[in-house]
């Protein structure tokens, strides 16, 4: 390994100093160095950008020059480089903010998926609307100020509703926030931790609300990538199902599809872990990411929920079709339950129907609601004659 870094490192270095407007770092042995390590993983290096700018061509060059693979005892071992790049004075005026600016853009999906990405705010978890959002986050989870919205989901061969999804809003807020918003929020700066135990306590009392009122009905929370790297998250889970027996079984965990692969051994061990314990698994987003199938076949899941993109144009995409049959079909062979997200017609829910699909979810049947409206809107269809209810 250490051999690759220091092949490495020659290799950008050479690409580098063809990059115009290049500053050197220093000399070692009477020779230019041009890039600095930073950690094992991690080279700067400082551009004069009045200079490159004004040669794009150049510049573009030596930056595909950076991505080139390394070659190593005869192998080429590829570096798949990802570029953050941090502009003074406009994203700092010290090495320090630059360093850490141009380490945020480098980590950005854009960079990943572009090879290339400059600092931008609104990817900073640090910046200073961020972080008044962050504490403001803070305030709101600290004095009740969020809420847990309610999403039925209809059984399609009965025509009952059999379940609620809770979704995180924060409805006092003078500027909306959207729900991902507020998780990515979470996930970055360690607020996640206690938001998600705050959501199973709420769902909890959610529960008891809904069996109050005569609603015997699975509820279904989100759970972040990060919760199932906590080692006390299983713990804190069984205390707290233990704690309120009456819900056992009926409170779904759900998971994203690309959240598995972040740490998929760890994952599979936390859910292992849960499921033992009784907690039911629903993997959410399916067909968005690009896990195995023979990584989801060792998922202690019950449930497949059928990512909202593959749904939308079902009704006029011959290829969706194929793709949603096929998962289907796959799904119920391995023994799941299939969901399909984001249906808003009554000719998708009726293809739906028709392939098979156990249940469906989205504004066909209700937007998100409190828990009070959708009291009232389970009670309004409790009274209406059910046999018109399934789509088709």
């Amino acid at each position: 390994m250490h051999r690759i870094l220091e092949l490495t490192s020659k290799n950008l270095n050479a690409a580098i100093r063809e990059l115009p407007g290049i500053l050197s770092q220093g000399q070692h042995n009477g020779c230019n160095f041009f890039v600095a390590s930073l950690d094992p993983e991690t080279f700067a290096c400082v551009v004069d950008a009045s200079i490159s700018e004004n040669a794009p061509r150049s510049a573009i060059r030596a930056l595909e020059a950076i991505r080139s693979p390394v070659d190593y005892l005869g192998m080429q071992i590829p570096l798949n480089a990802q570029l953050g790049v941090a502009v003074s004075p406009i994203h700092g005026t010290d090495a320090i903010s630059l360093i850490r600016r141009a380490s945020i853009a480098e980590s950005s999906d854009r960079a990943h998926e572009r090879g290339i990405a400059y600092y931008k705010p609104s990817r900073d978890s640090y910046s200073a609307g961020k972080l008044t959002m962050v504490s403001e986050l803070q305030q709101a989870l600290a004095n009740d100020e969020l809420a847990l919205y309610l999403q039925p989901k209809l059984d399609l061969r009965t025509g009952r509703i059999t379940g609620l999804e809770a979704l995180i809003r924060w409805p006092g807020r003078e500027q909306p926030v959207q729900a991902d918003e507020i998780i990515m929020l979470a996930e970055q700066t360690g607020l996640i931790k206690p938001l998600t135990r705050w959501v199973l306590e709420q769902s909890l009392q959610l529960r008891n609300r809904l069996l109050e009122n005569g609603h015997h009905l699975d509820l279904s929370v989100n759970i972040s990538p990060n919760n199932l790297r906590e080692p006390d998250f299983p713990l804190f889970v069984k205390r707290l199902m233990s704690a309120h027996p009456r819900h056992e079984g009926a409170i779904i965990f759900e998971v994203t599809e690309t959240s598995m692969m972040q740490d998929p051994v760890n994952a599979l061990k936390t859910l292992n872990s849960l499921a033992n314990a009784g907690i039911p698994v629903s993997i959410d987003d399916f067909g968005s990411g690009y896990s195995s199938l023979s990584y989801i076949k060792q998922l202690p899941a019950s449930e497949i929920k059928i990512d909202r993109s593959l749904i939308t144009d079902l009704a006029t995409e011959e290829e969706d079709r194929v793709i949603v049959q096929t998962t289907i079909d796959m799904c119920h062979s391995l023994g799941y339950q299939v969901v399909a997200e984001g249906v808003e017609d009554e000719a998708t829910a009726n293809l739906l129907k028709g392939m098979g699909c156990d249940m469906i979810q989205g504004y066909l049947l209700s937007r998100p609601l409190p828990l009070e409206h959708m009291l009232s809107w389970l009670a309004e269809r409790r009274e209406i004659a059910t046999p018109q209810h399934a789509p088709g």
